[in-house]
This record gives C-alpha cells, structure tokens and sequence, in this order.
C-alpha cells in the first residue's frame, strides 16, 4: 500500500505486474493492492475487515489470526507448535462457518497446510521417501495452485540426487493423478495433528527498559571464566544493547573484521548504534554514532566518547566477511535475539545464557550446532549441523548461567531472557531478573 501510494504521488497510473494463483498467504495482499490502485484513499483496515468477512463468514476473526500469524513469521523454519496451532484454527473455524463457499476455501487452507507438514517432515530429514511425497502431493494440487507444487520440482526435485525426481520425462513424482478429495485432507490433516509434537507452553518473552548486570558472578565460578577475550565470532545482522557507564574517552569499542578476506566483496561492515529501544525498531531513527569498517584483520577503536550514560541499540550488519569486538570496562552489553532478528554467529566458543530462579522450562530454536553447560556441569547437546526446536527442563539448582560450549548458525530461546553474553562481567539481563 505506501509503495501504490509513493507511486501514486508522482503521477504513476497504470501498473503491470505478474502474479501466482495461490491466494493463502497472497490473497489478502492481492485484495488490498486492487482496492486501494482502484481508489487511492481506500482505508486499508475496512479493506481487511471485508476481505476476512467475505472470505470466511462467521469465522472471519479465527482466520484473520490466522493471517496475521503469517504475516508475522519470523522462522525459516516451521516450528511443529505453530505448525499445530494453525491446523486447530481451521478447525475451530470449520464449527462457525458451514456455508459451500466457506468450506471451498477452507479445502484449500487445509491442502496448503498439509503441504507446510510434508515440507517439514523433508527439511527434518532428506530422505528419498519424504521428497517423494511432498512432489507427488505437489503434482496432484497442480490445478488448485493452493501450494508450491510445480517450483518445488525445481527448487527441491532437481538437485536432490535422487533418480527420476526432477524435471524429466518420467517421474515418480507422477504415480498418482487422482485429485485431491475434502475427505482425505481431513483425514490427512488429522493425521498430521497427531503426530505434531507440541511444546508446553513457556514465559513470555517481554521487552524490557532496563538492565542489570549479573548478580554474584562468584556462584558461578567453576563455571565462569571471564570470556570477553573468548573466540567468538559473529556474521551477518545482528542487534546488541549497550550500556555506557559514564560519558568520556573511556567508552569504546575495538572491532576487528574481514575474517574471510574475499577480495571481491567491497561493501563495509556497518557499525550503527542509536537511543535504545526496547523493540529493536530503530528505522526511524538517524544513528548517534555511524562507522564503516572496509580494513582486513586489522584492529580499529571506534569512539563512544560522545554518548551520555545510559542504554542504547546497537546493529551490525556484515555483507559475510565475519568480524569479533570487544568494548572498554566502562561499556557493558548483550547480544539480543528477536524472532526476526535472530543471534548469528559462525561459532561461539564461550558465551553465557542466563537462566532466572522459578524457571521450569525454556525453549531453543537453532539452525544449527548448539551445546550448552548447566550451572551443575549437566551437558547437553543438540542435533549436529541441524535446525531443530527443543524444550529444556530445567533440574534443581540451575538457575543462573549456563555456558554455550559451542553454537554455529541462528539462535533463538522463549522463556528465558533473550541476551547472550559474550563478556560475563559485563553482561547484561533485565533488571528484574532474579
């Protein structure tokens, strides 16, 4: 909508594009772009009331929910939870709404559904068998466009080592021809809803205005050495909060990056940092402090001098080269995960998560290699070079910090305070923590 309009204001009338038959996560957008090209000052939320309205009837506000999970997915991978909560809502759904069109529609929500399950059960495990079914069901919904079929072949069918699995002139993938009834998506999306194991329900992660740094370091001495000239090393987009101490000279950060050496990418490291905002939404802001880092593994001290005392939010955005950083005692700060802005990292050998008294369970979702150290020494370790979600119980006496030994890849945890640190003295956790 602000793209149809920006154009609009320079005088743009007309607009040609493309665009595919699968209206589940597009519809909505589809709707909303028609309106407002044919009436400029359309409202878009009336829109989105009517689409809902006229889409789904009496279930109109389940499915919206629905949408609005979509729209706001923030993993590249589906996790199983969502996964079987967005079945239930079609579920819950199909008991407000009985009208033929409803039920049309909801055929193929549940076909695109069935299809995020079989694309799942592939991405967990490669094998020949589970690519087989995603392209066969694939194949079959070809007329209905509710899913990704035809690409699928392509993306996933082509390079995937398995014979007659492409694009060739006698797949496998073509066995079945038959179309796809109501009555076996129901029983197949029951079918998935069983086997879909759901994590219990953890804290809710909130934001938070201020921090502490952790209390009593010495309980954790057996655990804790101070890693803040440990091996970690970081890539891509990743957020921090910083606390500066006290205004002056004595506030820095030395940054070293260009770990890779690729001669042929030119662009900077982008070193930004801005008036702390609990959300991470920092756009609307200009940066306090900008810096570009173009050198290769050379050590540049970039000056904190100017801040007042107080938080502020911290983004590096690194174009692959991998870069490392340190700051002066007087700053002190935590890598923040977010659904959306997940911690990156090419390894960490010796960072921290703290774990807060009463904690029952707390969830991790990686891309990766994750081990992690409990305060008791209980080792635990996740499935290797693999993106998976697991729930952790949490044993007698270990709250506090627990050590990662080693994460590669993206990170995410629920239920516990989302900060990593990297420096234990100077880490950072919300000031209610206890």
């Amino acid at each position: 909508i602000k793209s149809i309009k920006k154009y609009h204001d320079k005088g743009v009338r007309a607009y040609e594009a493309e665009s595919s038959i699968g209206w589940m996560s597009k519809g909505l957008g589809y709707y909303l772009a028609a309106k407002t090209m044919w009436d400029i000052k359309t409202d878009a939320e009336s829109v989105k009331k009517e689409f809902f309205k006229l889409c789904f009837g009496n279930a109109a506000e389940e499915m919206k929910k629905l949408w609005q999970d979509w729209e706001n997915y923030s993993f590249s991978s589906i996790r199983p939870t969502d996964l079987a909560k967005w079945i239930d809502r079609t579920t819950a759904a199909a008991k407000l709404e009985q009208s033929t069109a409803f039920k049309k529609r909801l055929f193929q929500i549940r076909s695109y559904l069935h299809w995020l399950y079989l694309y799942s059960e592939y991405e967990a495990n490669k094998s020949e068998a589970n690519l087989l079914a995603l392209l066969s069901y694939g194949y079959r919904k070809l007329d209905d466009g509710s899913v990704s079929g035809f690409p699928a072949v392509t993306v996933l069918g082509n390079p995937s080592g398995f014979r007659d699995m492409g694009l060739v002139e006698n797949p496998k993938w073509k066995y079945n021809t038959s179309p796809v009834t109501t009555e076996e998506i129901d029983r197949l999306i029951a079918e998935d809803r069983r086997k879909i194991k759901v994590t219990e329900p953890v804290k809710e992660n909130t934001l938070t205005q201020k921090f502490i740094t952790v209390p009593n370091i010495k309980r954790f001495s057996n655990l804790v050495a101070d890693s803040a000239t440990g091996d970690n090393a970081f890539w891509l987009t990743n957020e921090w909060v910083i606390e500066v101490k006290s205004k002056g000279a004595n506030s820095y950060i030395d940054f070293t990056g260009d770990y890779i050496g690729d001669v042929t990418q030119k662009k900077p490291i982008k070193i930004s940092l801005y008036r702390y905002e609990a959300d991470g939404n920092v756009l609307s802001q200009t940066p306090l402090i900008y810096y570009e880092y173009t050198a290769t593994k050379i050590k540049e001290r970039i000056s904190l001098a100017k801040l007042e005392a107080g938080y502020y939010s911290m983004i590096i955005e690194d174009p692959v080269k991998i870069f490392r950083f340190t700051t002066s005692p007087s700053v002190n700060f935590s890598l923040v995960m977010r659904p959306h802005r997940q911690a990156n990292t090419t390894a960490f050998f010796y960072a921290f998560l703290y774990v807060p008294e009463g904690t029952k369970k707390f969830n991790v979702i990686k891309s990766a290699n994750l081990e992690l150290i409990t305060p008791t020494g209980r080792q635990l370790t996740f499935g290797k070079d693999k993106a998976e979600e697991a729930q952790i119980d949490v044993q007698k006496n270990e709250a506090g910090l627990w050590r990662i030994k080693l994460m590669t890849g993206k990170l995410y945890v629920e239920g516990i305070p989302p900060y990593i640190g990297t420096s234990v003295s100077q880490m950072l956790i919300p000031a209610d923590t206890k």
